[in-house]
This record gives structure tokens, sequence and C-alpha cells, in this order.
């Protein structure tokens, strides 16, 4: 009934009618159920036969019956040049929401949505259309993002002038959604090996990157763009002379986007050593600027530079699977001595986080550089680290990372092994006992005997005599640790035997 009305001759009247369906759209997406996954058929006699009419009769299958009935009511209603702005932002917010509930819907209706859209885009954008530009793009960005290649690969030659005019719009916001809805399309036809429109959305990024009154909004989103230009077109960006790093990784103003593309292209793609070090560099100024916000992505960031070139083996001393780094020429031998004076100040409890991404950069520096960075770290940092593993405050994730530079360490240099459990107890001892987790001391030391088997027979023997089972009743004595003095006698009791 409501499709029937789509076409009402009061303008005022098609709105409502539209917008009741886009209402009715979102009721189908909020308590419709889950997508049928495509080839998925239900087995088994009557039970077969009464999922497939629950499959036919559901909400989603119903509406993607009513999607020709539908896109044919609603395209007739703006494909003439003089629809007006409102019914045509409108239409292409019910075509969105017809999306996002049943995707890849529209790909009959393509070449009739691209030639309004190509309509639409080509004209100038002004306060009064704007709006209309925005959702357009919104919608040709979702549009990539649920349609297969071949739905619009035809028609893709026609739509991608008009979307680069459109990114240099002065319009902040058409700007912005333009340059996402050629993210979209480019992650849409990943890999790419080639285009004059790509060469072209380069060029054109790189432009806006490096102009100091791009509007911030817009700066994200061609960041955004350059980084899948990276990842989804790579042979491309390739022969490139890479002049646009320079523009995105800026130590002044906002930052966060360039921190999340940086991130993006170290997990997809290998540049080449030049990009590692020099990204690295940019990440330890970061690092250096006060404030907590946004640290976290820094180090996630960091961790992805050096880990680029990943390969994997199997850690003897956790039985887990730990991805190790590899520079293509082997990891600098001057970055742990530049790096982890910039990790030095998050050794600390006042920021757990933090402290266990601190932690692990320099467990992970330890596997990939032993004999540089082994040195460096038992001065200035083991006494810190020592301190932080006895402390209850070490948990979850910040116990895991102690116990990975354990690991680490240990594997570095052996002979510390016979070190690092005394240090351990002595800090353990002369702390107040409330400032102390014994099960955190425990697991430190059992993670440097797995990591040296060696000193195993002595740990146990040494720490075994301090062991005593009493007469008439059974109960567990553990008097004063090796090289302790003050710890406090634990006792647990059993039943009498």
């Amino acid at each position: 009934m409501l499709i029937s009305r789509f076409g009402d001759r009061e303008q005022t009247v098609r709105l409502e009618v539209w917008a009741t369906y886009s209402t009715l759209l979102s009721q189908v997406a909020t308590y419709g159920g889950p997508l049928a996954k495509a080839g998925e058929t239900p087995v088994g006699g009557k039970r077969k036969r009464e999922e497939e009419m629950d499959i036919e009769e559901s909400p989603h299958a119903l509406l993607k019956a009513q999607v020709p009935g539908l896109s044919k009511a609603l395209l007739t209603q703006i494909r003439s040049p003089k629809t007006a702005t409102a019914t045509l932002q409108a239409g292409f917010e019910l075509l969105n929401g017809l999306l996002s509930v049943s995707p890849g819907s529209l790909t009959n209706q393509t070449p009739q949505i691209f030639a309004i859209l190509k309509t639409t885009l080509s004209q100038s954008s002004s306060t009064t259309t704007s709006g209309l530009h925005t959702t357009c793009l919104v919608f040709l960005s979702s549009y990539f993002s649920t349609h297969p290649p071949p739905a619009f690969t035809s028609v893709l030659h026609g739509i991608t002038p008009t979307l680069l005019k459109t990114c240099q719009e002065r319009h902040p916001r058409v700007s912005s959604e333009a340059f996402r809805a050629f993210s979209s399309l480019l992650w849409a036809l990943k890999p790419i090996k080639g285009g004059d429109w790509v060469d072209s959305l380069y060029e054109l990024s790189v432009k806006k990157l490096s102009s100091s009154d791009t509007d911030t909004d817009v700066r994200s989103s061609a960041e955004q763009c350059i980084g899948t230009l990276w990842v989804c077109a790579t042979e491309v960006m390739q022969r490139k002379d890479k002049k646009e790093w320079a523009a995105i990784c800026r130590t002044t103003g906002r930052t966060e986007g360039a921190v999340e593309v940086v991130s993006m292209v170290a997990r997809e793609v290998y540049i080449d050593d030049n990009w590692v070090n020099g990204c690295v560099s940019w990440v330890m100024i970061l690092l250096q600027k006060s404030g907590r916000s946004g640290k976290a992505d820094v180090f996630t960031c960091l961790d992805l530079l050096l880990r680029r070139s990943v390969h994997h083996i199997v850690s003897a001393s956790r039985c887990l699977t730990h991805p190790i780094a590899r520079y293509g020429s082997g990891l600098p031998t001057t970055l742990p001595s530049t790096l982890l004076p910039h990790l030095r100040p998050y050794i600390s409890t006042s920021d757990i986080p933090l402290l266990a991404q601190a932690v692990a950069i320099t467990a992970l520096l330890l596997r990939l550089a032993p004999s540089v960075t082994f040195p460096l770290v038992e001065r200035a940092f083991l006494k810190d680290v020592s301190a932080i593993s006895c402390s209850p405050l070490a948990s979850g994730v910040a116990l895991e990372s102690l116990l990975s530079f354990y690991g680490s360490l240990v594997e570095a240099d052996m002979q510390i092994a016979s070190h690092v459990i005394p240090n351990l107890v002595a800090v353990a001892d002369k702390a107040p006992k409330s400032e102390v987790s014994y099960s955190n001391v425990a697991k430190c030391v059992a993670e440097v005997v797995k990591n040296q088997q060696g000193i195993a027979a002595g740990t146990i023997s040494e720490f075994t005599r301090h062991l005593k089972v009493g007469l008439g009743y059974r109960f567990l004595h553990i008097s004063n640790p090796p090289n302790s003095h003050r710890n406090p006698r634990l006792q647990t009791r059993s039943s009498a035997s």
C-alpha cells in the first residue's frame, strides 16, 4: 500500500510516505532477524520444509520481493533533472536505508541510479544543496560497499570524473564525503592494477594534504584515501615518490587520523625500510607529547611498524605463536638505544594500559635485537620492572606483557635468569605486605624458569627447602623464601590425617 502511494501528486504527502517506509526499514533492521547467508539451506525432511517456509516469509525475504516495485516507483519520482532538492534527498535517504537492510539489492537498478547521481553531483554545491550532495555521496559509499564490482564496472567511467570534481568542492562536508566514497570504491575493487582516475585521486589527495588551509574533516578523509590507495592499489603506489607521507606524518595539530592510516598501511603492506624508519621516528616524537590522549593508538602503530615483514615462531616458553618482525635489511642497530628512552617514562603503574604496551614493545625489541637491547634494558628498565611485577596493580594484559618481557629477557641472555629470581624475591620481601602480589611473583619466577631450564632443578630445590609438613595434621608451612628476612609465614591447613 505504501509503495502504491510513492507517486502521490502532493509532494508533502509523497515525502511522508517515503519517511514512513524508511521507518519500516529501520524496524526490519532491528527486529527482522539475521539475514540468510548465500548458499545456506536447511537440511532434514519436514524441518527443512518448515525452515524454507520461514525463510521465504521472513521480513527480509518479503522486503527483497518488494525491491523491484519499490525502486521503479521511487526512481520515477527522482529521475527528472527538475526534481526538487528535498525530494531527491529524501529519495536517496530511502535508498540508503534499503541497502542497510538488504545489501546488494539494487544491482538491476544501477544504470538508472548512477545516471541520477551523475546529474545531481555535476551541479555545484551551495548552502541549499550541500545536504543533498552529502546524502548522495553517503549512498554511493554504501552502494560500493554492498555490491560486487560486476554490478557497477560498466558505469564507473561515467561517475569517477564527477566524483573527482566533487572532491574539490569548497564545502568541507561534501568534499570529505567524496573522498570517503572513493575509499569505499577502492575497497570494493581491490586489488587495483591501475587507471587514470586512480592517479588523479592520488594527486588530488596529496594536494589537499599539502595545503595548510584544508579543513580537518577533509584532511582526515584524504589521509584515509591515501592509506586505502596503498592497501588496494599497492602496485600503482609503489611507482609513486611517496611524497604523501611527508604531508601525513605531521607533529603538530591533530594526528589521530594519521596514526590510524600509518597503522593500516603497516598492517597490510610492506613499503620499504626507509618508510618504516621514518614512521618510527615520527611515532617517537608523538610519544614525547604530554597527555594520554591517543597514546594507546600510537603504541599500537609502533608495534605494527616493528612487526613489519612478520614471520611466526613458536616460543618454547609460552607454547604460543608469536609474530616476530624483521626489517627487510635488519633492525637498525641504533633503534633500541633511540627508542627505549621514549618508552622509559611509561614504565610506571600510574597508567597500567600504557605500561602494558610499553613493556610489550620492550619485549619485542629484546627479541628483534637482543645483543643491542639487553644491556640497555638491564641497566635502565630491570629494577623498575621487577618492582612493578610484584605489585597487585599488574594484572590482565599488563601481567601478560610482563611475562613476555621476562621470557624475552632470558632468551636474550640466559645468564640473567639466575639474577632475576633473587631480585624478584628481594623486592617482594622488602615491600609492605599489602603492596605485594605473591601470585605475580610466582608467575614471573615460573616464566624465567620455563625459558632457562638449566636453573629449574636448583630453583625447585631452593624453594622446596621452605616447605615443611607438620606432624599430626597436614599443613603447608612456607617460611621465609630465599634471601628474605621479613616475609610473613603463610599457612594453609587441611583436615587431620
